[in-house]
Formats: C-alpha cells, structure tokens, sequence
C-alpha cells in the first residue's frame, strides 16, 4: 500500500479514537449526572420527611405522653397508652435511621466539600452494625470491617482516628465508597447465604494522587455466571455504573463466594479556607 494511503488510514484510525474517547466522556459524564439526580431526589425526600413527617410523629409523641399522665392509676389504660407512646419512639427512631441513609454525609459546607477517612468508616461501621444485629436476629453471620491506610508498595495497616482524622477524601468518592457498600451488603443479606462477610477499605498514599481500594467479600453460594447478573438486576449493574462514571476499575468473582473490588484514583482535596491540600 503507497505511504500516502497508509497515512490516510492511520489518520482516520486516529479521528476515531478521538470520537471514542470523546464518546466515552459524554457517557460517563450523563452517568455522574444521573447519579447526582438520585442524590439529589434522596436529599428532597429527606427534607420533606424531617420538616413534615417528624414534626408530626414530636407532636404525636407530646399527645401520647400527655395521656401517659392522664390515666395514671387506670392500669389497663396506662398499658395501652405506654404501648402507644413506645410505637411512637419507635417510627421517630426509624424515620431518624432513615433520613441517615438518605443523606449519609449530611449537610456539608457545600457540594465539594470533603469527607474524612474517619467519618466514612463510622458510616460504614453503622451500616456493618444494622447488618450485624439483623444476624443476631435471624442467624448467624460474622461480619467484619477493616479501614487501613498505607504508602506505595507497604502492606496495608489498620489505621488509628488520628492517621484516619487527616485523610481526606472528595465528597463525591465517599459518597460513592458508602452506596457501594450500601449495596453489597444489602446483596450478601439477600441472597449470599453466607456465614462471614468481611468489608475493606484501603487508601494508598502516592505522593500527590491516592489511591481507594474497596472490598466486600462473603462466603456464600457465589455466583454462576457473574456477567449474566451484572445484566440480570439493577444492583451489581449499578454499582459497576457507579464505579465506572468515576474513572474507577470495577472487579468481580464469584466462584467461592462473592467478591466486590473497586479501585479509585483521586488527587488530595482543598480543604476550605487553606491554599494547601490536605495531607493523607
């Protein structure tokens, strides 16, 4: 083939590089958009539950307690009327519990404020911890949880509130590390079958780009064909949507149970009022 041609090719070889590439970066950005839309539509239904769903259930509360006082000697009543009071608690509770999960990171000084390593393993110890005492109830299932920090090329190291205090991490990041691990456990409750369930979360420092490795893993049933259930439901489908809309590296097997990995890649955030990025 004449050179010119050859070169012709290898240019349009090249424009359509170009077009994919830019394809690629149109999609995942219209995935980070639907993503932020979910969040979003999470905060409005938080909103709405604290100003109008909770001011009724304080309300209702002072009502029972009012009664509570007004039958006092009426054992019967009291009963009934304590009973009331106690179911009252209960739904304040789990309207609060859910509002927590609605809006995990709660409301920040902004959109792009960043989270700390240790306020996302709180939030992911108290998801732990609902799973855990869930198993209490229904069987037994050990669960573990694992934050570590570490440098390029050393083992990783469970890492002190101090260590973890002073890593910081893009809000959008956390966010997404606590719906994956939203997902994934809610997934080894449903169907793993699985009697331990061990949750990882890693950051790497290299210099001024880190790096996050995520892992939940249960020894459970696994999975058959793992391409067809990315295909077959929204949960394992949408948490690799997730992971791919931030330049993240999804991994998963399932044939002795089930193992999740996301890796991300992320650069030291600015914290407010400070020229300097925070230190990891």
């Amino acid at each position: 083939m004449p050179i010119g041609e050859l070169e012709s090719v290898a240019h349009a070889l090249r424009q359509l590089g170009l077009a994919l590439d830019e394809a690629e970066q149109h999609r995942r950005a219209l995935s980070q958009k639907v993503l932020t839309l979910q969040e979003d539509e999470r905060v409005h239904l938080a909103r709405e539950l604290h100003d109008e769903f909770g001011q009724r259930l304080t309300a209702l509360r002072f009502d029972a307690a009012w009664l509570v006082r007004q039958v006092q000697g009426q054992p019967e009543l009291s009963e009934v009327v304590q009973g009331m009071a106690e179911r009252c608690a209960e739904v304040q509770r789990d309207v609060r519990n859910l509002l927590g999960r609605l809006r995990p990171l709660g409301p920040g000084e902004s959109d792009d404020a960043p989270v700390s390593l240790t306020q996302l393993a709180s939030l992911i110890a108290a998801l732990v911890q609902g799973w855990r005492d869930t198993a209490a109830r229904d069987g037994q299932v050990a669960y573990s949880q694992v934050v570590s920090l570490s440098d390029a090329g050393s083992p990783p190291v469970p890492a002190p509130a101090s260590a973890t205090d002073a890593c910081w991490l893009p809000r959008g990041l956390a966010l997404a590390v606590y719906r994956l691990t939203q997902e994934a456990l809610t997934n080894c409750a449903r169907h793993a079958q699985a009697s331990t369930v061990d949750v990882a979360v890693n950051v790497t420092r290299v210099g001024e780009t880190q790096q996050l490795h995520w892992r939940v893993a249960d020894n459970g049933r696994g999975l058959a064909q793992p391409e067809l259930a990315l295909r077959k439901g929204n949960g394992l489908g949408g948490m690799q949507e997730r992971v791919w809309a931030l330049g993240g590296e999804w991994r998963m097997s399932g044939e002795q149970g089930v193992v999740l990995q996301a890796s991300f890649q992320f650069e030291l955030p600015v914290l407010a009022g400070t020229t300097d990025r925070a230190s990891a």
